[in-house]
């Protein structure tokens, strides 16, 4: 899918598996040093390219240099506030049990979205939302659910989450971009 002449193209890592490589490294650049240590992922993330990667969306410029990139991964959700994961790790562990088990996903799970910094600012976030739930959409799930990170939290490692995401700016907007 594109919008015009110069425009960004959506493509996904099963259409494109020989991006994987630039996907990684355009991951990893942008990711605070913690989230390179994380359990889960070490232990899971190989199951995004290889078992969702129709479910792995790139918006690549016409020199197929990737702007945006956000993974996914679909997982069974019984649609009740009490039933959503706790956190991006169980989410990505409740879709890998499920696979493992046989248990049709009923939702899409947002992973997460990385914008190149070159292309901060145009509003790539909002449409790889848009992107993953039209694909949630498509594929008959029920909902598009994320496990969302504020975007400054790891500035702040030391406090706890509660008590950040109380901050408030002085014209009383929350402190971090990500909390409306």
């Amino acid at each position: 899918m594109t919008d015009g002449p110069g425009a960004l193209r959506v493509v996904t890592l099963a259409e494109r598996p020989d991006l994987r490589e630039a996907l990684d490294d355009h991951n990893a650049a942008a990711w605070p040093e913690f989230m390179l240590h994380f359990p889960v992922a070490g232990r899971l993330w190989h199951h995004l390219e290889e078992d969702f990667a129709a479910w792995q969306v790139l918006l690549l410029d016409a020199d197929d240099r990737i702007a945006a990139a956000g993974n996914s991964a679909p997982l069974a959700w019984d649609g009740m506030d009490g039933g959503l994961p706790s956190g991006w790790d169980d989410q990505f562990e409740r879709t890998v049990d499920g696979l493992r088990a046989g248990i049709g996903p009923n939702t899409l799970g947002a992973i997460q979205i990385v914008v190149a910094p070159a292309h901060q600012g145009e509003r790539l976030a909002g449409r790889m939302v848009e992107t993953f739930r039209d694909r949630a959409r498509s594929a008959g799930y029920r909902a598009l659910i994320a496990c969302v990170r504020p975007t400054e939290k790891h500035r702040y490692p030391l406090v706890p989450i509660e008590r950040y995401a109380a901050w408030t700016r002085e014209e009383g907007m929350h402190f971090d971009p990500c909390i409306s």
